[in-house]
């Protein structure tokens, strides 16, 4: 079983949606408040059980301030945190979850990612997916897995944008007698294990294609042979110039 579980979003969802993208499948989603709207929206994007609860930006939301679940054999407290001094520490959170009898705390409200395991009780805080203030900041999620032993795993993960920002400002150096072509790559996601990137090459005007291809990315040769996508085929008379996908996740 494969739980999402998100916080402080404060109105954005670009993120969310990259995340969704970038993890495939889950079973369940949790969003540990500071929302700023867009829950229906949200609970349409992941199509899965969500549970969602109110922080202190979500003023006027309906979303309860925190509830209690059970998923599989775990007791999961959901709050925001901000009424248990979360930016001090998590100390009365977790002594909250004693007297709660819960086996994990999920919470938000300091934008920085924590697993920690104490007397039996894990709790956890995804980070922030739109305003990061741990080193680093990169924006933050956390996935609970729970394996047919019923023994649940956590993982903190990272997305990182800036191979996006780099292509966003080469896309400015394309521009050739006033129009695009879509020679242009943007890598989103890239998974170090199988060495492998997606790439989309964009529709942009003077174009009539739209393309979408994997490129497979080979570290043995990747220093002397960067890989860079082929010719469109438009009828346009923009000048092609390929970018180097130099620069990975």
């Amino acid at each position: 079983m494969k739980i999402l579980v998100v916080s402080d979003t404060h109105g954005h969802t670009k993120n969310l949606e990259r995340v969704l993208e970038k993890v495939g499948d889950i079973d369940l989603f949790i969003h540990c408040g500071d929302l700023e709207g867009g829950e229906d929206y949200i609970r349409a994007l992941v199509d899965v059980p969500c549970y969602m609860v109110a922080g202190n930006n979500d003023w006027f939301s309906d979303l309860q301030r925190e509830m209690e679940i059970s998923v599989d054999d775990y007791r999961i407290w959901i709050t925001h945190g901000n009424n248990y001094g979360a930016s001090m520490g998590p100390e009365r959170l977790l002594e909250e979850a004693a007297a709660r009898n819960v086996d994990v705390v999920m919470y938000g409200h300091t934008h920085r990612p924590l697993i920690e395991y104490q007397d039996n009780i894990v709790i956890v805080n995804p980070g922030s997916l739109s305003y990061p203030r741990q080193n680093g900041r990169k924006p933050s999620y956390l996935i609970m897995e729970i394996d047919r032993d019923h023994e649940a795993h956590y993982t903190i993960n990272y997305l990182d944008l800036q191979i996006i920002e780099k292509n966003k400002k080469i896309s400015k150096k394309l521009l050739t007698n006033g129009r695009f072509c879509n020679i242009l790559c943007l890598v989103v996601e890239h998974d170090r294990k199988k060495q492998e990137s997606i790439a989309r090459l964009r529709n942009f005007p003077g174009c009539g294609s739209v393309w979408l291809e994997r490129l497979v990315w080979d570290q043995e040769v990747a220093g002397s042979n960067p890989v860079t996508p082929t010719s469109c085929g438009c009828s346009s008379m923009v000048e092609h110039q390929p970018s180097k996908l130099d620069t990975w996740v």
